[in-house]
């Protein structure tokens, strides 16, 4: 694995894990992880062990420099790719490929969101030695070679990207890799149903593998300009993976938990009886399948169920969870009040 290269994409608001979420401390950086680590410090520890501490990038805004000096001390200099705002995981990821490829212009590069839970690092390490092997034998027809890890598709949720996966081009040792026929970034109700009916969807994890300078081309291609200066924002999703040719999948041997919404972060935290999931101080009566993240204060609550309840020292949301996507939305309303009140 002497020329991959890991490109950590730790940009972003993270909204809809608001109120603990905030643009300070974004949700990468937050200690969610069960021994008090941030999700951030893990996945940088995970790749460490794939690729080598040297040759991992972090990407995040230029504000959050001193986190990210704080959270990865071992960071080493010159890994650190400042972003200018946030302009989508696209130009991130140019912006990372281009000061690679200064370094190595034959790199290849594997790249990982942030926020994700994964277990166990060793089968994580297995599934990227075999996606590897699969990139250099492979040879796109219309376009360079995409490679995308991906896990089972469970239920019809509209919040992650569908591979649409045909015939199987690499297998070994139980994995498989396979051509995708369509991918799909956040489908409707009714065609993330259809999707999971047809049995040869796979939830995208976000983790992708590239020979470097082939991502340059695909951007220029499907988006245009520099990671620098791209026109617009957005996302790798959206700007090349819906259009481009010659994709293949993965499927994952890990366990995989994308840490988007209170939602699946219930999952990572502690039964409480009744289906409530708790951290911090809660106390309750005739409640049930409530999601309570408690930071100082007590929570208290009687005969309600199915809420999301957080609270921070300055803050505290209430909503349904069935509501739990519409956070974003939510801080959305209150960003434009502030700026209606600032005008």
């Amino acid at each position: 694995m002497n020329r991959l290269y890991a490109v950590v994409l730790a940009g972003g608001r993270g909204s809809r894990f608001w109120p603990l979420s905030s643009p300070e401390q974004p949700k990468p950086f937050l200690p969610l992880c069960e021994d008090g680590a941030s999700m951030l410090s893990r996945t940088w520890q995970r790749l460490e062990g794939v690729v080598g501490g040297e040759r991992v990038f972090v990407v995040a805004d230029s504000k959050h420099s001193e986190l990210i000096g704080s959270q990865l001390p071992d960071l080493p200099a010159g890994r650190f790719v400042e972003e200018a705002g946030n302009r989508g995981t696209a130009a991130a990821v140019a912006l990372a490929a281009e000061h690679i490829c200064r370094e190595d212009p034959d790199a290849l590069i594997l790249v990982c969101p942030s926020d994700h839970h994964i277990a166990p690092d060793e089968e994580f390490s297995r599934t990227i030695a075999f996606t590897l092997k699969c990139l250099e034998t492979l040879q796109g027809q219309e376009d360079p070679a995409t490679l995308i890890l991906g896990v089972e598709a469970v239920s019809p949720l509209t919040c992650y990207g569908y591979l649409s996966c045909g015939e199987v081009v690499e297998s070994s040792a139980g994995l498989q890799c396979r051509r995708v026929s369509a991918f799909k970034e956040k489908p409707g109700p009714a065609a993330a149903t259809a999707l999971l009916d047809s049995g040869a969807a796979l939830w995208s994890t976000g983790i992708f593998l590239w020979r470097a300078g082939d991502y340059l081309r695909l951007f220029e291609k499907y988006i245009g300009g520099s990671g620098s200066a791209p026109g617009e924002s957005v996302s790798v999703d959206e700007g090349i993976l819906e259009k481009a040719s010659d994709v293949f999948s993965v499927r994952a041997s890990f366990s995989w938990q994308d840490v988007g919404t209170w939602d699946r972060y219930a999952l990572e935290l502690a039964e409480a009886g009744a289906g409530n999931r708790v951290r911090g101080n809660f106390v309750s009566l005739d409640t049930k399948d409530c999601i309570v993240v408690s930071g100082r204060r007590m929570i208290a609550a009687v005969g309600v169920k199915d809420l999301v309840i957080v609270e921070t020292e300055n803050s505290v949301l209430v909503c349904h969870r069935d509501s739990a996507e519409r956070v974003r939305d939510l801080v959305q309303e209150m960003d434009n009040r502030r700026d209606a009140s600032d005008s």
